[in-house]
């Protein structure tokens, strides 16, 4: 019997090594996907361990949350994991929190959501824990997560923050771009990832809340004139904003108008001729400009310690209650009536333009004027009658005016720098009591 010794031909071990090689590259990709969905499965399942923490905290009371108006956020450094464990499967966290809200119900009275992103960008937007999955994970590097952004209709947001202290913030709703361009105009700042609104859309609606974020940019600014006269009933500005441009929100028919904590800046004429009946300031406000709240409803005000500007005429044509002299508010909250701070009145309550400044408020003798009190109040040509109780000027006090005339009380003591730059003063009169005159304070 003969053996056939004839081997593979070329074309035949050319088609094996084919298919061998298709064979190998199926489970190459077949273990790669694996392992990538194992990875995307460990990340989801930190994000439960984190949350089974954060339930046990709130079940022994460690966080008492029990307004259902509000959003919490809870820094994961704050729940410690058994393994000390404080990063996601790709690498450590960049940010990571696990979001609380009450609900009131009998059963299951807290809903828990979580939102991430390590440092190489993986990561989850907020989502309810019960409903995470590994399909959710996504890769995006530049864009910051926002913990502003509030469960359902909740009005407020608290962040407990990496080192445990509780934060009140203003909400921020988030916006793709191809969702923000339906209803506004911006312009990206790329340099530190911010957005300045420039205008909006009327066919959008009247009451609106304005997106905090678009696209993974802040926004930060409201520019002048981007909502002017555009039939506005209400309106909810996002906590990233810290300023508001001129006449921002001018000639609209607001009634109710939710300003955010971390603003800084309100420009001139940014709410005049509206119909807010009251608005709350938030502390660390700055600036409040001329004609900011002109021609509105407002029957009384209340301005945060904070602010250190306020601009001429900033609440005329308001029915508010004696409007005339604004004094100095401290830090807890009451009124100190011998430091003045500015005047939110109507000028035209003065005659023969003799700007008068009461000597007694609520039976305090006034001695400080505060440094910009009326700073730029459009006084040309007027005189200033200071009382003769006051010892202190402040810096900048009635700078820009073109004032005419000025007395100086036989009290005073210090006059600050540039207290009366940029006026039309012809003659003055210091007393010899004055032993301190600052840099331009004439100029």
């Amino acid at each position: 019997m003969k053996l056939n010794k004839k081997g593979f031909t070329l074309v035949e071990l050319l088609a094996v090594t084919v298919i061998l090689g298709i064979l190998a590259i199926i489970g190459i990709v077949n273990v790669s996907g694996y392992i990538a969905e194992s990875r995307r499965q460990a990340y989801v399942d930190i994000a439960y361990n984190y949350v089974q923490v954060a339930r046990m905290e709130v079940n022994s009371n460690k966080y008492q949350f029990y307004d259902t108006d509000t959003t919490y956020y809870i820094h994961i450094d704050n729940l410690p994991m058994e393994d000390g464990r404080n990063k996601s499967p790709y690498g450590e966290f960049e940010d990571a929190y696990v979001a609380v809200v009450y609900t009131g119900a009998k059963e299951n009275p807290y809903e828990y959501y979580w939102v991430s992103k390590d440092k190489l960008g993986n990561r989850f937007d907020l989502t309810n824990i019960n409903d995470l999955s590994s399909d959710d994970m996504y890769n995006n590097e530049k864009r910051r997560i926002n913990t502003k952004a509030p469960v359902g209709i909740r009005n407020k947001v608290i962040i407990i923050d990496k080192n445990g202290k509780s934060n009140l913030a203003s909400q921020a709703i988030e916006l793709t771009r191809e969702e923000a361009d339906q209803c506004y105009s911006y312009e990206f700042i790329e340099t530190n990832l911010t957005v300045k609104l420039t205008y909006y859309n009327k066919e959008c609606g009247t009451d609106i809340q304005i997106p905090g974020i678009i696209d993974g940019y802040t926004v930060t600014e409201i520019y002048s004139y981007t909502f002017y006269n555009m039939g506005l009933t209400s309106v909810i500005i996002p906590g990233t904003v810290t300023k508001i441009g001129s006449r921002a929100f001018g000639s609209n028919k607001l009634t109710k108008v939710t300003l955010p904590e971390g603003l800084i800046t309100i420009d001139s004429e940014a709410f005049m001729s509206n119909k807010i009946p009251s608005i709350y300031f938030p502390d660390g406000l700055k600036t409040i400009g001329a004609r900011a709240f002109k021609t509105n409803q407002m029957t009384d005000y209340d301005i945060p310690y904070t602010v250190t500007s306020l601009g001429a005429c900033a609440f005329c044509n308001n029915p508010i209650k004696n409007p005339n002299f604004l004094y100095y508010k401290n830090s807890n909250g009451t009124i100190d009536y011998s430091r003045v701070r500015g005047y939110i009145g109507d000028l035209s309550e003065f005659s023969n333009k003799r700007f008068i400044i009461p000597a007694i408020a609520n039976g305090v003798e006034l001695k400080q004027i505060e440094g910009s009190a009326f700073y730029a109040m459009g006084l040309s040509n007027w005189e200033v009658v200071i009382p003769d109780t006051v010892t202190n000027i402040g810096s900048s006090a009635f700078s820009q005016n073109s004032i005419a005339k000025a007395n100086m009380p036989a009290s005073l003591t210090t006059i600050g720098s540039s207290a009366f730059y940029s006026n039309k003063l012809t003659e003055l009169s210091i007393p010899d009591t004055v032993t301190s005159v600052g840099s331009l304070a004439f100029n």
